[in-house]
């Protein structure tokens, strides 16, 4: 399946400006670092969060993605709020 076939609205998602601070990604990093995975998951959901507020394009290309691999057969998540963080969370 070519990305031509996904039905996302605008540009495509590779295309979309990353939002990043780089002072932001190393406290995450440092946070991973000395204690472990479920704190920095704690940290990094509020960040996620964040993130889907300020860019609606990534958010409606994650439902597109989403919607795509549910109509192949390929997956069982609706694009619902919860699904796209999920999404957002396992590509951070």
């Amino acid at each position: 399946m070519t990305t031509a076939s996904l039905p996302i609205k605008g540009r495509h998602w590779a295309r979309i400006n990353e939002a990043s601070f780089v002072v932001g990604m190393q406290l995450l990093f440092w946070i991973c670092r000395i204690f472990g995975r479920w704190p920095f998951r704690i940290v990094l959901y509020p960040v996620l969060l964040w993130y889907i507020l300020i860019k609606p394009q990534a958010r409606a290309a994650s439902a597109d993605y989403l919607r795509h691999i549910r109509a192949v057969g390929a997956g069982a998540a609706l694009p619902t709020r919860f699904a796209v963080l999920r999404h957002f969370a396992a590509f951070a």
